[in-house]
């Protein structure tokens, strides 16, 4: 992401939101050429959202031309999850990106139960995600967020392994080619 890793680590501004969002989508165009080599199966394609870039994963899904399905187009994104996911993050409000995608593609959404930004979040969206059996949300009984309820919560690693075996791994894609998209 900009601003972080080995670039100089500094406040992105929100001029620069929009753009993170469309280097995620030039990244899923990287990805799609190297499908269309024979190099990988953009079928098994799934997105996980930490830190800063959980609700940056869902506005770039959200995005017209991102890897879910729309009219006409079949999706490649087989799961989106986010741990410890903000009301508002990376310049995205969740409860504007989230409805629309819980029905397109399968949603794994946790956090801790004592973490009240992110447990209240997962709580504006949830009527929302229950509408598709293929959604999840997990709320542990602790106040870890991110990185740290992931390592650290028992259970929280194997929800979010189970959720993409479930949704990824274990369900059949034949590759064929994207030069469409």
């Amino acid at each position: 992401l900009r601003g972080q890793g080995q670039n100089p680590r500094r406040q992105v501004g929100a001029d620069e939101h929009e753009a993170m969002a469309d280097d995620l989508q030039a990244a899923y165009q990287f990805i799609l050429d190297r499908h269309n080599r024979g190099e990988l199966n953009v079928g098994k394609l799934g997105a996980v959202g930490l830190g800063e870039g959980k609700n940056l994963a869902a506005a770039w899904a959200y995005q017209p031309g991102a890897a879910v399905s729309t009219e006409g187009r079949a999706g490649d994104l087989g799961a989106l999850a986010m741990i410890s996911p903000q009301p508002e993050g990376s310049g995205y409000v969740l409860t504007r990106v989230l409805p629309p995608l819980a029905l397109r593609v399968p949603i794994f959404l946790s956090a801790g139960a004592k973490d009240v930004a992110s447990r209240d979040a997962i709580e504006a969206v949830r009527k929302d995600l229950e509408r598709n059996r293929s959604n999840k949300i997990e709320i542990f009984p602790s106040s870890l967020r991110g990185y740290k309820l992931l390592r650290l919560e028992p259970g929280a690693a194997e929800a979010l392994v189970k959720f993409l075996d479930a949704e990824i791994k274990l369900r059949p894609s034949e590759w064929e080619p994207r030069y469409n998209q």
